[in-house]
């Protein structure tokens, strides 16, 4: 991918599209072209990215899902440590 002078703008202009910033806007206070700005956007998949990134925190905000497996058993086998520090001395 090619660099594009809109680059140093990418974390501002994703987070104003985060905060539902049209196009035209963005443009406007970047001082630039709304088209360039527009093909930028769409060259980087900005759009599709903001989405994704509001899709994943839905999906994190529900509960995880509980795996039914031997998981249990397994852990019923595992027996704390023993702590064999109790009463012994060390000398310096």
């Amino acid at each position: 991918m090619s660099k594009s002078k809109f680059d140093v703008h990418r974390p501002y202009v994703i987070e104003l599209l985060e905060k539902s910033t049209s196009i035209s806007e963005i443009a406007k206070i970047l001082k630039v072209s709304r088209t360039s700005l527009k093909d930028y956007v769409n060259s980087r998949g900005l759009k599709e990215l903001v989405k994704a990134k509001f899709s994943l925190l839905k999906s994190s905000k529900q509960p995880p899902l509980t795996l039914k497996s031997s998981i249990s058993k397994e852990c019923s086998l595992i027996k704390p440590p023993v702590d064999y520090t109790e009463g012994t001395v060390h000398e310096l």
